[in-house]
């Protein structure tokens, strides 16, 4: 078996990760307004990895658009 499933706190959803689109927007909205500033920081760049994994189809593919757009920049760092 190649992947191994991980039962580790750290990688488990917290309770109410389920949130709708709604209340997330937020959140994408802003890393794509400050998309490079958040990319480069060890922190924002887990939060932008989880927001590609868990957002809509639409969120995820606007936000990859603007991560392409700087990739530039991200990968300097």
């Amino acid at each position: 078996m190649i992947f191994k499933a991980s039962n580790s706190p750290e990688e488990q959803d917290l309770p109410g990760s389920d949130i709708t689109a709604q209340y997330t927007k937020f959140i994408f909205d802003a890393c794509i307004q400050n998309c490079v500033d958040i990319g480069m920081h060890k922190h924002g760049c887990c939060v932008m990895q989880r927001c590609l994994e868990k957002g809509t189809r639409a969120q995820k593919l606007e936000l990859a658009n603007y991560i392409i757009q700087y990739m530039d920049y991200l990968i300097e760092d």
